[in-house]
């Protein structure tokens, strides 16, 4: 049987909506380990809220868990996540045994506190926090609904079996900077979990080294979050047709999310230029046809889409 050691919660309120952080430790196999938490301002006991494990980097002249609580706050608070963030201790390092083993205990003890939604429940991390983000997160799939990897400090063998199959059909947003030895740390792990059928959304951003301050961050970090959390409470329609179109005025198009064609069609019949942008606004579709068209997107990456017709413009989820 499972063995679960749930952390005594002196001093914790459990109860309040308005926005708290909380900053603990406790004796856990005779260490002292730390811990910090934030409780967004829309946290309500009778609502579980969905959840974000924060894995901090390696550096102990700047980051412990406090440090990178408050890095996330505002994130956390624009898309109400209650954020759980273990300290990795004196040595910094989040991935040692007894750092997963009480990061677990944690994970285990917030379940007791708050109300969560164990449906959706997620992880991230920058540089060490990255590689963990992919170790732990992995190691513990069934715990997690999604994953965010920022600049991550990993390479391909951190993606061995059983990790790789783990990662088959789950959702991953990728984010790192073109500094940052993307041909190491970015691009073989992205590969590997494309090829293990995980469903991906990345962004190298261009002129960033190994940073968590970079331009836009928050509003970089809240796309990758919608892109997980879409993707993890996605529900597999039935077969579509047109009877299931999505429609604004006289234009519809259908399915919605799309897998290999999506069909647009001009219920005017009359010329509209057709326009479709990823997330870094590159177009991979422009034409100007008449009436109704199919398009091949099974060579698209998974992820969110904007679709413009003429000067309506609407989101689209590309799945695998």
């Amino acid at each position: 049987m499972k063995s679960i050691f749930i952390l005594l919660a002196t001093g914790l309120c459990l109860w309040g909506n308005a926005q708290q952080s909380v900053d603990q430790s406790f004796t856990f196999q005779g260490t002292s380990k730390k811990y910090s938490l934030y409780i967004p301002s829309g946290y309500q006991s009778s609502t579980p809220a969905k959840m974000m494990l924060g894995m901090h980097p390696f550096n102990t002249n700047r980051w412990d868990a406090e440090a990178w609580r408050d890095t996330l706050t505002d994130f956390a608070e624009a898309n109400q996540l209650l954020l759980v963030c273990p300290d990795g201790g004196p040595d910094g390092n989040i991935l040692d045994p007894i750092d997963t083993a009480f990061t677990s205990a944690l994970l285990d003890s917030v379940h007791q506190w708050y109300s969560i939604d164990s449906q959706n429940q997620y992880i991230m991390g920058f540089s060490r926090g990255g590689q963990a983000t992919y170790v732990y997160g992995l190691d513990n799939a069934p715990r997690f609904g999604g994953y965010i990897v920022i600049g991550a400090a990993a390479s391909a063998s951190d993606l061995t079996n059983p990790r790789r199959a783990n990662a088959d059909g789950e959702p991953f947003a990728i984010l790192h900077g073109s500094g940052d030895a993307p041909g190491f740390r970015f691009t073989p792990l992205r590969d590997a979990l494309q090829s293990n059928n995980a469903v991906v959304w990345d962004t190298l951003m261009p002129n960033v080294g190994h940073t968590i301050d970079f331009t836009n961050r928050n509003a970089l970090l809240t796309q990758a979050f919608q892109f997980v959390d879409s993707v993890n409470n996605y529900v597999a329609p039935q077969p579509t047709s047109v009877q299931d179109a999505e429609q604004q005025g006289t234009i519809r198009f259908w399915p919605n999310p799309v897998f290999d064609q999506l069909n647009v069609e001009d219920l005017t019949n009359s010329p509209k230029q057709v326009v479709i942008r990823d997330l870094q606004g590159r177009i991979v579709y422009d034409n100007t046809p008449t009436g109704s068209i199919q398009i091949d997107t099974s060579d698209w990456t998974p992820g969110t889409y904007r679709l413009q017709v003429g000067d309506q413009v609407f989101s689209l989820l590309k799945m695998d």
